[in-house]
Parts: structure tokens; sequence; C-alpha cells
């Protein structure tokens, strides 16, 4: 029997750089070459044996659940956390999770925006091997794709610094893929209600609990216009 890999995918957001689509959807919901993206999204991952999925949801969250349902149709298992309108940021959202006692031990981290074509199956041997709690996907960009934000040498993170004012050293981005673990985050959770899986990420890479994975393949996403027509491009290539 396969063992059964966890994911979260938060998809709680409003989506303003895309209002002209989301006035009456949430994001995860806009077509991409007609079918909603988390369709697209859910059929990566099950095409990668991520089987176990917890999405975070908030704005306009009926039209989600009422798509993606059990996940079955996938032959995955979907389940859900509802923000409501009180949305707590990336970090925030997890802990909420956790809160609900259905957060994981140890998952995949994903943006519902985010479309990640790589080796999942792989990223999640590897974790296991390098002995650290924590792991970020890491693309060497520097600053083509978007602003820069980790310092990634020898197969080694050295910094995760999202609002890092000199990045002249900063030749790798966020890629957009985390494993995190249960245990690392109760211990480095903030008491704030609102914060940012950054906070959590800078701080981890700091005491050289964060592990990095470069992964090569770009990464494609529908927080922008551009972005969404990219998708779509890349998808169609595949028919």
């Amino acid at each position: 029997m396969k063992s059964r890999i966890p994911c979260v995918i938060l998809a709680g957001g409003i989506g303003t750089r895309m209002s002209h689509f989301t006035k009456d959807i949430p994001k995860s919901m806009i077509p991409v070459n007609g079918i909603p993206f988390i369709g697209r999204q859910l059929e990566l991952l099950a095409r990668n044996d991520i089987t176990d999925i917890i999405l975070s949801i908030g704005y306009k969250s009926g039209a989600i659940r009422d798509y993606a349902g059990d996940g079955k149709k996938w032959n995955i298992s979907v389940k859900y956390i509802d923000e409501g309108d009180e949305l707590r940021g990336t970090g925030g959202a997890i802990r909420f999770i956790e809160e609900n006692k259905i957060l994981p031990a140890k998952f995949f981290l994903l943006y519902g925006d985010s479309y990640l074509d790589v080796d999942y199956k792989k990223i999640w041997k590897t974790f296991d091997k390098l002995g650290k709690p924590a792991l970020l996907t890491v693309l060497k960009n520097s600053g083509n794709w978007d602003n820069s934000n980790t310092i990634f040498k020898n197969g080694a993170l050295i910094l995760y610094d999202k609002f890092a004012e000199d990045k002249s050293k900063m030749k790798y981005v966020d890629y957009g893929l985390a494993i995190l673990t249960k245990k690392i985050l109760q211990k480095y959770f903030f008491e704030k209600k609102i914060f940012d899986l950054a906070d959590i990420y800078n701080l981890l890479s700091k005491k050289s609990l964060l592990a990095g994975y470069e992964v090569k393949n770009r990464f494609y996403e529908i927080g922008s216009s551009r972005g969404l027509k990219e998708l779509g491009d890349k998808l169609k290539e595949k028919i």
C-alpha cells in the first residue's frame, strides 16, 4: 500500500490583482482553458500521488466546496478549513488548521494560485534524508521572475528574507512549495493572530532549521493576467 502524502493548500485570499475575475468567484475558481484552476491544481497533485488535501478557504469559499467536493473525482481526499471573513495571513492560516486539530505531522504547503509541475515524490523523499524540520524549494532567479529572497549555496539554504533591504547576494527565489512539520511550527508559531509564513521561514533559516531544495522548472501562477495567460499556453502545449 502506498503511503499517503498530505498537502495543505492556502486558497482563502481575495485575489485583489485579479478583481475583474474575483468579484464573483474566489481566485482558485478562475478558469484556465475552461477548467477552474483548483481542478488543474488537484489533478496535478493527484498525478503525483498527493492523496490527502486540506484546503484552507475563506473568500467566497462555497464555490470551491461545490466544485472540489470530497476529491473523489481525482481519487484523492479533500478536507476544508474555512477562515470566513477573518483572513489570518499565510502563517495564521496554518496555525488555524493546527488549532482545529487537523494539521498533519508532516505535509507539503502550496499556495492556491500556484501551478508547480515538479517531482513531488522526489522532494518528499529528499526531505527525510536532509534531517531538518522544514524545507523550502528554491529557483535560481536573479530577479527574473520575482524579487529574489534567498541565499542558497552548495545545496544549503543560508538565509531566507523576503523583506531584506539588501538583496545583492540573493540569487534565488522561494518557489512556492514547502514541506513543514507540525512539531517545528508549534515551537515557533507567533503569538499574533495575523502573520506571514515568511516570518517563520526567516526565523528558521537563521537557526539553520530550514533545508533548501533547488528546482529547475519555472513556476506558473494565476495571480496576474500575464501569469494566467502563460499557464493557459503551457497547458495547451501538453495536449
